[in-house]
């Protein structure tokens, strides 16, 4: 059995996941963020940062693709729950991941 996978957030997206309806995360894909470590019913832990609150859950549906793609599979409010449009939300992940290669996107079920 695999350890839980760990994923430390910040302010704004911790608190996305625990009270506005952000279900999916999303990742650069790469060496830790694949399908190898990435896949349905692992656990997993969100933290609000390295050191903060906990919630414990497990993967649900996992897509990989280009940012393009993964925004025509789920719905933006899923992945930046704050944003205002499609555009918006596209826009604020570029500004954190940038926009070349491949990315991953993980549901998130809470315990």
């Amino acid at each position: 059995m695999s350890k839980s996978l760990f994923v430390p957030l910040t302010t704004r997206f911790f608190f996305q996941f625990k009270n506005e309806g952000k279900k999916f995360e999303l990742r650069k894909y790469g060496k830790r963020w694949n399908e190898n470590h990435v896949y349905p019913t692992r656990k997993v832990t969100i933290s609000h940062g390295y050191s903060g609150k906990r919630i414990k859950g497990m993967v649900g549906v996992v897509h990989i693709g280009s940012l393009s793609k993964i925004f025509k599979i789920i719905p933006y409010r899923l992945i930046i729950a704050d944003a205002k449009s499609k555009k918006e939300a596209i826009e604020s992940v570029e500004l954190l991941l940038g926009n070349v290669g491949k990315f991953i996107a993980f549901e998130f079920i809470p315990d």
